[in-house]
């Protein structure tokens, strides 16, 4: 059996278990082998490709950073792949499939995310044209004038009052002005950033069901015991 699990919600990390432990700790699932952890190094939907007693491919298998293995005990056989905090555990968006009942012996890795970086660029590239690169430079751009829109404008409105000759008020007024100022400029340059960014997510999300950025292979062994996988990914 094979399967392409999305977990639609963006997060830092993403959980695979059987929908039975959704409201479980998720340190003490991690450590009964009862879920599998895969840590992002960003916030984002996640993309598993699922194989059951069905070995992958030698092709998926040399593309592997670094084979994790482990427990992974499916009760009910409803497994679900959702984000989650170690807080509030997992949310209730999740990917869900059904699997035979069962304990299983669990390899699990990160693909090489190369092929999929060059063929989101690619496409972005064919899409935008130069907007790309001028989105990427304004991004950094938004950061600054974000950062001076919050801790500058004491200082710009200390500046306008002394060159007013006027007191708190004008530089309540200044201070207030160069707020307005940078959140302007970062709203304009999110005309040029936002559908970049947009159209990135999607293309990501759609060659990640062609390449797979993770891969998670279970294997039935009713002796199976010990730990989960916590380690995948960041």
């Amino acid at each position: 059996m094979k399967a392409d699990l999305t977990s639609p919600k963006h997060s830092g990390m993403h959980i695979l278990m059987d929908k039975q432990f959704a409201g479980g700790d998720l340190r003490e699932l991690l450590q009964a082998g009862k879920a599998l952890r895969y840590g992002m190094r960003g916030r984002d939907r996640a993309v598993i490709r699922l194989f059951v007693d069905d070995p992958p491919s030698s092709e998926l298998r040399d593309e592997a950073l670094t084979i994790h293995t482990g427990v992974l005990q499916v009760p009910t056989g409803g497994l679900m792949f959702a984000g989650a905090n170690w807080q509030d555990g997992v949310y209730p968006q999740a990917g869900q499939t059904t699997v035979p009942p069962g304990s299983y012996a669990v390899e699990a890795w990160e693909t090489s995310p190369d092929e999929l970086d060059r063929l989101v660029g690619a496409d972005l590239a064919d899409r935008f044209g130069g907007q790309v690169e001028l989105a990427q430079r304004l991004g950094v751009i938004v950061g600054l004038l974000f950062f001076f829109a919050l801790f500058g404008s004491p200082f710009v409105g200390g500046l306008f009052a002394s060159w007013m000759h006027g007191g708190f008020a004008m530089a309540l007024l200044g201070g207030l002005g160069s707020v307005l100022t940078g959140y302007g400029l970062v709203a304009l340059a999110g005309i040029v950033i936002r559908p970049v960014e947009l159209a990135r997510a999607d293309l990501l999300l759609r060659y990640q069901r062609q390449w797979p950025p993770v891969v998670v292979s279970l294997t039935s062994d009713a002796g199976a015991q010990g730990p989960g996988i916590a380690d995948l990914g960041a």
